[in-house]
């Protein structure tokens, strides 16, 4: 965020950027302040794995299950500040491409093109879709938005949920 805004450094981000914003009190930088959003990549939904050999077929059974076998079940996550952290609520993930704040426009403009037009590509959508996903290609105005509305959305969770990072 602090790098020359000429275009040459980029950020990936994930939508655990906007569940951060929220989450952590004292954050040294704001994040839809601090960026020039250029464009999205892409959305794909959160999953659950359960190995064939744990007796349960739906949500509500493997919790059941777990409780009634305690140290029976290993669990991992993406950890703190991501989608799977404040369960209950319905949740994807996205990623995208950002530029310090003050890149310029036609910059911006030209590196949201070239990314839109690779994701256009065949064979780029057919990697996303194997990834369980789809392509977000926005313009750098409408992946702002996403943005923020994601941040104002896990912002009402957490807060609502009184959900806290440790």
């Amino acid at each position: 965020m602090r790098a020359p805004p000429d275009g040459y450094t980029l950020l990936i981000i994930a939508s655990s950027v906007a569940i951060n914003a929220t989450l952590y009190d004292n954050l040294n930088f704001n994040f839809i302040r601090d960026i020039a959003p250029v464009a999205g990549v892409f959305r794909g939904p959160y999953v659950m794995v359960v190995n064939p050999s744990v007796p349960t077929t739906t949500v509500s059974e493997l919790i059941a299950y777990a409780k009634a076998n305690p140290r029976k079940l290993n669990m991992a996550s993406p950890g703190t500040g991501t989608g799977p952290h404040v369960p209950g609520y319905e949740a994807s993930t996205w990623y995208g491409i950002c530029a310090p704040k003050a890149t310029p426009a036609e910059i911006v403009d030209k590196l949201n093109k070239e990314i839109n037009a690779g994701l256009a590509d065949p064979k780029m959508k057919a990697r996303l879709a194997d990834l369980g996903g789809d392509v977000l290609a926005l313009s750098p105005a409408d992946f702002g938005k996403l943005i923020v509305d994601e941040t104002e959305k896990w912002g009402n969770v957490i807060r609502v949920l009184n959900i806290k990072a440790d």
